[in-house]
């Protein structure tokens, strides 16, 4: 195959794109090393954009022996797998955090009712009649 003229300029083109695509996974690690800073971002994405710049990965050493293309896409695919850890991690204690929260506000509820009545049996009691009094209907 003959090398044509604009080969070079799509090239460079690439190169450039993808240069900027890795420094932009940079203030996405930054907001998902916040806490609860995963919001909205999903991980099964970024899990498929990995295995995308993967085979990227494999064409271009495999196939083409092309080691720029090689490179960016190991970069591509490092970030994406780094984002999707960094988002799991982060949905994971945020699970965690409002799960501890949400029985906090029980504990707290069920003594707060059982100081009321006295006995703490009576609180839960009245727990679950309101539980059972708010399930959906079969």
């Amino acid at each position: 195959m003959s090398h044509l003229p604009w080969t070079d300029t799509v090239t460079c083109g690439y190169l450039i794109c993808s240069v900027v695509r890795v420094i932009a996974y940079v203030p996405q690690i930054q907001k998902l090393c916040k806490r609860g800073g995963a919001g909205g971002v999903s991980v099964t994405s970024w899990l498929l954009f990995a295995i995308a710049h993967g085979a990227t990965l494999l064409y271009a050493s495999v196939v083409r022996h092309d080691d720029v293309l090689a490179w960016m896409s190991l970069l591509n695919t490092v970030g994406s797998l780094v984002v999707a850890a960094l988002a799991h991690r982060s949905q994971a204690q945020d699970r965690i955090v409002h799960v501890h929260h949400a029985r906090r506000l029980r504990d707290n509820w069920t003594t707060t009712i059982g100081q009321r009545s006295g006995d703490k049996a009576v609180a839960r009691s009245r727990i679950e009649t309101c539980r059972s009094s708010h399930a959906p209907h079969r």
